[in-house]
């Protein structure tokens, strides 16, 4: 699910959360979304209150270089949110546990 860095495009996205986590049927994906969803939830953890609290309106796009010269986009949100909602324990995914790297 990746191409080349310089024709990134919003139309061959990965929507990972719109108010809920998205899941997949596929056990492989499913752990691969986990991955993601373990690595957003850490950036969010460790962003500041004032950030985190921001009322975000519309999607958010995150383009993820490769080390193949190509790059993957994902989508997070849909409406008006705030990035603590990632973390919200309500949303119906387990709580993560952040490992030390």
């Amino acid at each position: 699910m990746s191409m080349p860095r310089d024709a990134a495009s919003v139309a061959r996205a990965i929507h990972l959360w719109d108010g809920d986590w998205i899941t997949t049927g596929e056990e492989r994906n499913q752990a691969i979304l986990t991955n993601v969803r373990e690595v957003v939830l850490e950036a969010v953890s460790e962003a500041s209150p004032i950030c985190r609290d921001a009322k975000i309106d519309g999607p958010r796009f995150v383009v993820v270089a490769d080390q193949a010269r190509s790059a993957i986009v994902l989508v997070l949100g849909s409406g008006s949110w705030r990035w603590a909602e990632l973390a919200d324990p309500t949303s119906g995914v387990p709580p993560m546990v952040f490992r030390a790297r």
